[in-house]
């Protein structure tokens, strides 16, 4: 693990030559975005059960907070907990999971929220998927 002098709360775990993983040892989220004047919804939403505020970037994305609100084998949750950096077919990418569950028997999930995804018509993110997945196997 490295960390970062311009973020001393950033971690970088390096899984292989192809691979890393990028969090705040704070739990915050990696990625926040902020729309300025655009249509699109997004937001906070407050979380009893992490006792903090969860950004979401979607209605799915909200509607995934609250299931994982109310869901009793989670006792908490993270939106966007880190990037992986990937390297896919010699290109470099980077994943950002919306949301990471933590199950009361300890177990974690990874959470990719979609409306409708079509593999046959996105080749790019389904082998971006496809890595991430090898990596988070490997990983246990």
């Amino acid at each position: 693990m490295l960390a970062s002098s311009i973020w001393p709360n950033r971690i970088v775990t390096t899984i292989d030559a192809s691979a890393e993983i990028v969090s705040f040892s704070d739990g915050s989220p990696v990625r926040l975005r902020q729309n300025g004047r655009l249509a699109k919804p997004m937001g906070l939403e407050f979380s009893p059960k992490n006792g903090d505020h969860v950004p979401w970037e979607s209605r799915n994305e909200q509607h995934a907070l609250w299931h994982a609100e109310m869901n009793s084998g989670v006792v908490s949750y993270q939106a966007q907990p880190h990037t992986m950096r990937l390297t896919v077919a010699g290109r470099r990418m980077s994943y950002t999971p919306d949301l990471l569950l933590k199950g009361a028997a300890g177990s974690t999930d990874i959470v990719e929220v979609k409306d409708v995804f079509e593999e046959k018509k996105d080749p790019d993110y389904t082998a971006k998927l496809t890595r991430a997945a090898a990596v988070y196997r490997a990983l246990g």
